[in-house]
């Protein structure tokens, strides 16, 4: 039938009549929402402020208050994101918006991140719970630590990953305000997402170390941050066997008691040879940890223990004063014979790097100082050991906190284990993770004295990144020797008469690790990033430094810029000084930074043309 054209303008009359409607019915809808909306998105503002004040408060998981404190924060994070989320699908007026183009799905977006924030805080809150059974429930004692509940954790852990990766979505579709904040959410789920994939890792493979595949014997190296190299030197030794998660210990000896004859046979990378060849890493203990290739350097120390003692091991544990002095935070406090104190995690680093050197500063006297540090590193383990019950939970944070800085680093002959350590930073070298933006600054005592407690670090870097994308960057690194001025010569202070000569010389060798697809002159490729040295002599009561250049090109990916800081662990972390300048281009995110050096630091800018 054919329509006359009366009838066809009669039809768009209609049908305008019907889009103008709709219109109308649209606006009125989205005036009425827009105080459902504000208050959804108060509530989930304040839910996300108690999400994060739980998230920034770790050392709350320590104490069954602070866990307890956190389970009501997060309830109350979850009967926000509730309310928000029951607002949103209980408003008729959002509701006829779901089927406007384009509005309906920025409702549904809206409606998407509440239920997702109560889902991340429910998880969130179940995990805690399990974080609490497990410190209620399971205590090394006796010399045991239980490894059925870390399995259980591990589960419970790979669980929490899952659902928090089901809550990254699609934003297609979503504008503005929606998109930004789906855009935040989903970077926050991913960060969450690996954080618990690479704990539950953790967990697994720790089992396996402490033995819940069969008996595992391991080399213990007392790193001194007396004497630094790229770690703490490799000055003392002892041994530890776990099977099935009950571990015994040999005694703490000087590793100049088992130093080999001649360098052991194992191929040094060229890289490692060229800068660190000359302080013969492969026979001598001191220069082991010169290279910031931990994995390298364990190798080394078991096959130079296995050729001196005939004995071989598994693996190899490092830890230095620092990581000591955490783990008394788990015995409490020891007396020691021939110390006239009680050493606390507060006091431990003063007395095993300062007070013992200056109540022996003679050469002759350092084997009794050698037996007094032994001793208390003896009684820390025999205390944890002998222990009728030590709250399992401080002893992983006591671990993570350690490994965070450098303190502890494991490696294991296991591949499967050795690359979790390697993944998840409890072992590996510097370039484990994103080698094309880490930098690595190591200050490295070239005297044969024990310096170090009095020295202190400032690196500054600065970045300029250009216009065509290029990010040109300087790092000064200003060392602070504050050892006492016109003292006597001492064990402590020299000289050697080597390469110092007036007590409280510092002589060093400064190492910059630069991103490994830096253009850095004069640079080889060590530990997978770039590798420069300079040396550097500062008197007592005196401050020197040296610069480095390296620079990125096409700096800008996806939008972002960033830097990542692994650090150099002293017994007083470094200060980090950050300065950024952008010319032509628009930068989010603060231009300077001053930081502590206690653990890797990312920095990241977001950043786009002007």
């Amino acid at each position: 039938m054919q329509l006359s054209k009366n009838q066809l303008l009669a039809i768009a009359k209609l049908l305008g009549g019907l889009i103008g409607l709709f219109v109308v019915i649209g606006i009125v809808a989205g005036l009425f929402s827009i105080g459902t909306l504000k208050g959804a998105k108060d509530k989930l503002t304040l839910a996300k402020d108690y999400l994060t004040q739980v998230s920034n408060n770790p050392s709350a998981l320590l104490s069954s208050t602070g866990r307890s404190e956190d389970v009501t924060i997060l309830d109350k994070a979850i009967n926000l994101s509730n309310q928000a989320a029951s607002a949103i699908s209980g408003s008729s007026s959002l509701t006829i918006l779901r089927f406007f183009p384009i509005i309906g799905t920025q409702r549904d977006g809206i409606l998407s991140l509440a239920s997702n924030a109560v889902v991340a805080s429910k998880t969130a809150r179940d995990l805690l719970g399990d974080v609490d059974s497990l410190a209620r429930t399971s205590q090394i004692s006796n010399g045991h630590v239980p490894l059925l509940p870390l399995a259980q954790l591990a589960i419970k852990t790979q669980k929490a990953q899952g659902e928090f990766q089901q809550l990254i979505q699609n934003p297609r579709g979503l504008i503005g305000p929606i998109y930004s904040a789906r855009i935040k959410f989903n970077a926050a789920a991913v960060k969450v997402a690996n954080r618990l994939e690479n704990a539950s890792q953790d967990l697994l493979a720790t089992q396996e170390f402490m033995g819940s595949l069969g008996t595992r014997n391991y080399l213990v190296i007392g790193e001194n941050n007396a004497e630094m190299r790229d770690q703490g030197m490799a000055l003392s030794y002892s041994t530890v066997q776990f099977s099935n998660g009950t571990f015994s210990t040999g005694p703490n000896q000087d590793t100049g008691n088992i130093e080999p004859t001649k360098p052991i046979d194992i191929a040094i990378p060229r890289g490692t040879e060229k800068i660190f060849g000359g302080l013969t890493p492969t026979q001598l203990w001191q220069s082991t940890n010169a290279t910031a290739d931990f994995p390298w350097s364990a190798q080394v120390m078991a096959k130079m223990y296995e050729q001196a003692a005939g004995t071989h091991v598994d693996g190899v544990i490092a830890l230095d004063v620092p990581a000591l002095a955490n783990l008394l935070s788990v015995t409490g406090p020891i007396t020691v014979p021939g110390i006239g104190q009680t050493i606390t995690s507060s006091n431990v680093g003063d007395i095993l790097l300062n007070q013992l050197y200056e109540a022996a500063p003679t050469p002759n006297q350092q084997q009794a100082r050698r037996d007094e540090v032994a001793n208390v590193a003896s009684t820390i383990m025999s205390q944890l050991r002998n222990s009728s019950g030590s709250d399992l939970v401080h002893f992983a944070n006591a671990l993570a906190k350690s490994a965070a800085g450098g303190h502890l680093m494991l490696w294991s002959s296991n591949k499967q284990e050795e690359d979790i350590f390697v993944k998840t930073g409890l072992g590996g070298d510097i370039s484990y993770t994103d080698p094309q933006r880490t930098i690595h600054v190591a200050v490295e005592n070239a005297t044969a004295t024990k310096l170090d407690y009095y020295i202190h670090p400032t690196i500054d870097t600065s970045i300029d990144l250009t216009r065509t994308g290029t990010a040109q960057i300087t790092t000064t690194v200003a060392v602070d020797n504050q050892a006492p001025v016109g003292a006597k010569p001492s064990y402590q202070l020299g000289p050697d008469n080597i390469n110092s000569f007036t007590p409280g010389q510092y002589v060093c060798r400064i190492y910059f690790w630069g991103p490994s697809v830096g253009n850095q002159p004069a640079s080889v490729s060590e530990s997978g990033l770039r590798l420069n040295q300079i040396p550097l002599s500062v008197q007592a009561g005196q401050s020197g430094f040296v610069s480095f250049r390296t620079s990125i090109a096409n700096a800008v990916r996806n939008g972002r810029f960033d830097l990542r800081f692994v650090p150099q662990p002293r017994l007083f972390p470094d200060l980090l000084n950050v300065k950024l300048a952008a010319q032509g281009w628009k930068v989010s995110g603060p231009a300077k930074e001053s930081l502590t050096l206690d653990k890797t630091i990312i920095l990241d800018w977001k950043i786009s043309h002007n």
